[in-house]
């Protein structure tokens, strides 16, 4: 059972790893397909990801 937790959390952490990491490709202007190629995520997520990205520092 403990292992279960602990091997959640870790996933849950990942997930946000690679969320991160798909909005700095985003702001740096890689395609969504490049993206998807290396991170794994379907391009449905990244476009999802795009729509509801916030605007970066630079962009103010």
């Amino acid at each position: 059972m403990q292992l279960s937790v602990i091997e959640k959390g870790l996933q849950q952490g990942r997930e946000e790893e690679r969320r991160i990491l798909t909005l700095n490709l985003l702001r740096e202007g890689v395609s969504p397909e490049v993206i998807a190629r290396a991170t794994g995520l379907a391009i449905e997520q990244i476009q999802q990801l795009q729509t509801t990205m916030p605007p970066s520092p630079a962009d103010s």
